[in-house]
């Protein structure tokens, strides 16, 4: 990185997490170039209970906080991960919130795949809820397969589709087998971005029942969508959504509120169609790409003119 630093002398680095991609950026200060630390989420958020954190291992506790006294900015992607930032060593006067962005011209020209239609076997009359993301505790898919059982009786076009892998992969998929869902949930394991976005558009609703995110690109992008999104009730999805306005947040592991929620939102066409064409617009006005990158530049030019 040092030799990287005195040949090539970049006017900035800017390392996405802090820890350990910061660590290994140390070597820029002796070159006399400035670091920007940007965090995603588990470099300096900690949920005990799910096992999630970098910063619940001592070691990288202390590595991370030097880190960040050494960087001359440090950017979160939600104003709820500024305490966090505090906590994680980063001083006040050093953080500063950029969100997540994302391409709304690539969603826009992305297209739909037929094909995925026939070798899912998927109906037009089938309505799907989608969770798309990594199936892992933090964003307790469980809790979403758990509402779906209640509403599967109630809606027998209701389809749930998970696409993401994870280690909650196994206990989901035994879950299904144990109530007689296998053919009414799909697990589509890792999908390519084509896949992404026609599932995103094929799908009704989106659900992220999360414990806890930085900013969730999938739930930014199917907004982005149009789609109808049911969220938990955490920090992050309450800077995104706003309640009966552009979304429904529901109480977090409250599966009865949450399979409520759904399937008020299968019954009601009128109803998702609102709030997504509301959804849309939030992510046009808000996240996108555009906005994010003159945020960025905006900072890197800050830190150069000795402004930041």
């Amino acid at each position: 990185m040092l030799r990287y630093c005195r040949k090539e002398m970049p006017d900035i680095i800017n390392a996405h997490l802090a820890f350990p991609s910061g660590f290994i950026a140390l070597p820029a200060k002796i070159a006399g170039i400035p670091i920007v630390c940007t965090s995603h989420g588990d470099d300096i958020q900690v949920v005990p209970e799910v096992g999630y954190g970098q910063r619940r291992k001592k070691t990288i506790s202390l590595l991370l906080r030097y880190v960040l006294a050494c960087s001359s900015a440090h950017t979160v992607v939600s104003q709820s991960m500024v305490q966090d930032a505090i906590r994680s060593g980063s001083r006040p006067d050093r953080v500063r919130v950029i969100h997540n962005g994302v391409d709304l011209l690539e969603i826009c020209t992305s297209c739909t795949n037929a094909k995925a239609d026939r070798e899912l076997n998927l109906r037009d009359e089938d309505l799907i809820i989608l969770f798309l993301g990594r199936l892992h505790s933090k964003k307790c898919p469980m809790d979403l397969i758990r509402a779906f059982v209640d509403v599967a009786p109630k809606m027998p076009n209701a389809r749930l589709v998970f696409a993401g892998r994870g280690e909650e992969e196994k206990a989901l998929k035994a879950f299904a087998e144990k109530h007689q869902m296998n053919g009414r949930i799909e697990f589509l394991g890792f999908v390519s971005n084509e896949m992404k976005w026609w599932i995103l558009k094929r799908s009704d609703i989106f659900v992220l029942p999360s414990i806890v995110e930085g900013l969730a690109i999938t739930l930014i992008e199917a907004m982005a969508c149009g789609k109808a999104v049911v969220v938990s009730d955490i920090g992050p999805s309450r800077e995104i959504v706003s309640n009966g306005n552009n979304g429904v947040i529901v109480p977090l592991h409250n599966t009865a509120e949450l399979s409520q929620a759904i399937v008020d939102l299968l019954m009601n066409r009128d109803k998702r169609a609102n709030l997504g064409s509301n959804a849309r617009r939030e992510i046009g006005e808000r996240f996108d790409m555009r906005i994010t990158s003159r945020e960025y530049e905006k900072l890197y030019l800050d830190i150069l003119g000795g402004i930041f």
